[in-house]
């Protein structure tokens, strides 16, 4: 990866926005473990997500 990349991406990811996002989707993540679980049979459909829809 180019150096400019990873310093902007650095950049980014030091943002206070970047890790109040991060810090919920942490949480998300653990409070809905089976929500978020991947097999080996993949990513859910969209039709999956949204209930059939």
């Amino acid at each position: 990866m180019k150096r400019d990349y990873w310093k902007s991406l650095c950049n980014i990811w030091a943002t206070k926005r970047w890790q109040e996002t991060s810090t919920t989707m942490k949480v998300n993540w653990t409070a809905n473990p089976k929500d978020n679980k991947h097999t080996r049979k993949g990513a859910k459909t969209t039709s999956e997500v949204l209930g059939g829809v």
